[in-house]
């Protein structure tokens, strides 16, 4: 079996022979594993380059859906990548499908994603007259998936714990925003994003609206995850305490005019 490949360097086409096998699923098979192992690229024509290219035009999605386009993109890669679109079959699809359903390592939908994700490039592919058919058209859901190990990496802190954390950091600059994302649960995102207007230090009350995330090196405002994400939260009086000392020394500084609890408004 050959696959193709890039001299990295004259840039030029290289294909590299795997082997010989003794029919094309094992051939195919160890072209995947090649692929899983880093040693090939998305290179033109194949199920990687494909899903690469197609999550890459997403240009009339948010942010984060680009984002989960192009993570699809990179775990489809990985299983099928090696395997030239017009080789493709829908065994190849379902046994993919069904390795990742049985592996435990991502949940029912992770695969749900990754199942739509392919559709849709190949669904593509045939809209564009490059393909006659799509194999995944028709290849359902794994009827099992096995749950994924859900033992915390990390154990979470206990109340001393954060008490001394609190408390170690009372002298720093932004002991207040991080004081309130660890005693509040804030995502960063939503730290980054959070706006004087959105803070009543008179009631107490914190409205999380939405969010700043770095997309490809740029900062890209996120409207919240789900309707929970956009939530009002009531503080105590020691973190309204710490907010509003930041806030007059934010006042002594050139960008704490800005409006936001970081003291400049971040660029879009």
């Amino acid at each position: 079996m050959r696959v193709d490949g890039i001299d990295t360097e004259t840039g030029k086409s290289r294909p590299r022979q795997l082997g010989t096998y003794a029919s094309r699923r094992s051939a195919y098979a160890a072209g995947t594993s090649f692929a899983a192992a880093g040693e090939v690229g998305a290179d033109r024509g194949t199920v990687g380059h494909l899903v690469q290219q197609w999550a890459a035009s997403r240009v009339d999605v948010s942010a984060k859906t680009r984002m989960q386009c192009e993570w699809a993109a990179a775990h489809i890669q990985r299983g099928l990548g090696a395997i030239r679109v017009d080789r493709l079959e829908r065994d190849d699809v379902a046994r993919w499908l069904d390795r990742l359903a049985s592996s435990g390592e991502v949940a029912r939908r992770s695969i749900e994603i990754f199942r739509m994700v392919l559709r849709a490039a190949l669904a593509d592919a045939v809209e564009n007259g490059d393909l006659r058919r799509s194999p995944a058209a028709r290849v359902g859901m794994p009827r099992q998936v096995a749950k994924p190990d859900r033992t915390p990496q990390t154990k979470a802190w206990t109340k001393e714990q954060v008490q001394t954390f609190v408390a170690s950091i009372a002298d720093h600059r932004w002991a207040a925003p991080i004081r309130l994302s660890v005693l509040y649960g804030l995502r960063r995102s939503e730290l980054l994003g959070l706006r004087w207007s959105a803070v009543n230090l008179r009631t107490g009350m914190v409205r999380i609206e939405r969010g700043l995330m770095v997309v490809h090196g740029r900062p890209v405002w996120s409207e919240g995850k789900n309707a929970r994400s956009r939530r009002a939260i009531s503080i105590d009086p020691s973190t309204v305490a710490a907010l509003s000392a930041h806030r007059r020394l934010q006042t002594e500084e050139p960008l704490g005019r800005r409006g936001y609890l970081g003291g400049q408004r971040p660029r879009n």
